[in-house]
């Protein structure tokens, strides 16, 4: 629904409010609970050398797991991106990570 997606992105929400029965604040709580939080945040100019030091070691490490789950595949291009068994991913990198 190009355009739309707002709107059915809305929708969905509302459903999920009728069909749970808990109010939008329960169920980003019960979200966080099982997930996490996710977010972005700038970093300080001062701790450059420190972040370009440890994506260094990023880069040289293999993973076999992260976070409890297999990984499946490892991309090094712009940092390192890590998809996991269950379809997540993680990447940690200067740039958006390229995902083929």
């Amino acid at each position: 629904m190009p355009e739309r997606d707002g709107i059915y992105a809305s929708l969905l929400v509302a459903e999920m409010v009728a069909v749970e029965g808990a109010t939008l604040d329960e169920l980003a709580r019960r979200l966080y609970a099982r997930h996490g939080h996710a977010g972005l945040a700038p970093r300080p100019a001062a701790w450059r050398e420190r972040t370009r030091v440890a994506l260094q070691r990023l880069l040289a490490r293999k993973f076999a797991s992260f976070a409890g789950q297999p990984v499946t595949r490892v991309d090094r291009g712009d940092g390192v991106l890590l998809e996991l068994e269950d379809g997540s991913w993680c990447w940690c990198g200067r740039r958006e990570p390229r995902r083929n």
